[in-house]
C-alpha cells in the first residue's frame, strides 16, 4: 500500500476484515454491511483514515448488532453438490465428479437437466465450483426468460386490456421488475425460480404499473381485480429473494 493510497484494510477482533475506501462525493463517513462483502467504509477526502477508525468504533454496537442479521443471510446459502435438489422453471441441476485428468467445470444441457461436470480432485464445495454452478444457472434461466415471459406478458396483458411497449430481462439484487414511464417492462430472470401464480403475479404488478405509476390505493385496487389476493401473494413473493442463495 502506497503513501497516499486511496484504500486502507485493517483486521479487527470484532468485525474481522474493515476495508475503507475515500470517496470523491461521499459528504461523510458512511458505514455498509452486504453478505459476503463484510464492512465496508467510505471515507471523505477531508477526513483521515484515523478519524474513521475512531467513528467505527463509536458504532461497533451498531456494526455488531447488523453483523448477526448480515451472518443470518449468509448462512442461507445453497452449497450445491451431487446430492443438492434444485429446480429452475423447466431444468434441474445435476451436478457430477468427473474423470480423473478433467481440469475445468464443464456444463452443458441435456433434455430438462443442467448437467455440471467438475474436476474430480475438487471438492464440490470449493467456492469456484460453486460460482460455476450459479453462472450456469443463472444462464439457463436467462434462457427460459427469454423464451417463455413474452408470450406471459402478451397473454396477460391482452385478457387484462393493458398496453405495454417492450419487455426486457436483466439479473437484478433487489427487484422482480420494473415498469417505466413510457410502458416498457423489465422482468428479473429469476423469476424463473418461482412459482407460476408468483410469476403472473410480478407481471400483473407491473402491467398495472401502465395505467398507475406508483403504489397508491388505486394501484391496489386495480391488481387485486386482475390478480386476486394481490396483498396474499405481495407476502407470499416476500419468502423469495432475488438471487440465488
Amino acid at each position: 500500500m502506497g503513501l497516499f493510497s486511496n484504500e486502507r484494510t485493517k483486521n479487527t477482533k470484532l468485525f474481522g476484515e474493515v476495508k475503507y475506501i475515500k470517496s470523491k462525493s461521499a459528504r461523510k463517513v458512511s458505514i455498509a454491511l452486504k453478505p459476503f462483502e463484510g464492512v465496508k467504509v467510505t471515507v471523505p477526502f477531508h477526513v483521515s483514515f484515523a478519524d474513521a477508525e475512531r467513528f467505527v468504533e463509536m458504532k461497533k454496537d451498531w456494526i455488531s448488532e447488523h453483523l448477526e442479521t448480515i451472518q443470518a443471510i449468509e448462512n442461507r446459502l445453497t452449497i450445491f453438490t451431487e446430492e443438492t435438489q434444485f429446480s429452475t422453471y423447466t431444468h434441474t441441476l445435476h451436478m457430477i465428479r468427473g474423470e480423473s485428468g478433467q481440469t475445468k467445470v464443464a456444463m452443458r444441457i441435456s433434455g430438462r437437466e443442467l448437467l455440471v461436470t467438475y474436476p474430480a480432485n475438487f471438492d464440490a464445495e470449493d467456492e469456484k465450483i460453486q460460482e460455476a454452478v450459479r453462472y450456469g444457472l443463472t444462464s439457463v434461466m436467462r434462457l427460459e426468460a427469454e423464451k417463455y415471459l413474452p408470450e406471459k406478458v402478451e397473454y396477460l396483458a391482452r385478457i387484462n386490456n393493458f398496453k405495454y411497449s417492450r419487455v426486457t430481462f436483466r439479473d437484478t439484487k433487489t427487484r422482480w421488475g420494473s415498469c417505466s414511464w413510457d410502458n416498457n417492462i423489465s422482468l428479473n430472470i429469476q423469476l424463473m425460480r418461482l412459482p407460476d401464480s408468483l410469476i403472473d403475479y410480478v407481471i400483473l404488478h407491473e402491467l398495472c404499473h401502465t395505467v398507475e405509476k406508483n403504489h397508491g390505493p388505486a394501484f391496489w385496487e386495480l391488481l387485486q381485480q386482475v390478480a386476486g389476493n394481490a396483498r396474499g401473494k405481495a407476502r407470499e413473493l416476500q419468502k423469495y429473494s432475488t438471487k440465488i442463495w
